[in-house]
């Protein structure tokens, strides 16, 4: 998992393509630090709190790493909402595998109409 994230900031810090970049419910762990000015891409994350893909202490030590580099990025924190929020078939999922997923259809909608408004 901190392998799709190393990926993520590589991208956040190398792409000339993309203004801003988004993530949903993501994995906010990384080995990799940031340095300021790195990241070019404005960064959008939509996290579930209630989901054990990322512990409050990674999301603080995100938080602290994009103000530290100084990158545009918005954190939006959806109490009460698990991982995989936006997956409409992730209550199955659950279910068949046994994990803490859900979806959650007023998070799905709220995470990508304001994706698309806080720009």
């Amino acid at each position: 998992m901190k392998f799709a994230l190393a990926l993520s900031l590589l991208f956040f810090t190398t792409s000339a393509f993309a203004a801003v970049v988004a993530s949903y419910h993501g994995v906010l762990a990384s080995d990799v630090p940031v340095k300021p000015g790195e990241i070019k891409a404005g960064i959008r994350v939509f996290h579930g709190e209630a989901g054990p893909a990322a512990a409050p202490v990674q999301v603080e030590a995100f938080k602290t790493e994009m103000a530290s580099a100084k990158a545009d990025c918005m954190l939006a924190a959806c109490p009460g909402v698990k991982h995989t929020f936006t997956n409409r078939k992730a209550d199955s999922y659950a279910a068949r595998f046994r994990l803490p997923l859900k979806y959650d259809n007023e998070a799905d909608k709220d995470s990508w109409m304001r994706n698309w408004t806080d720009i």
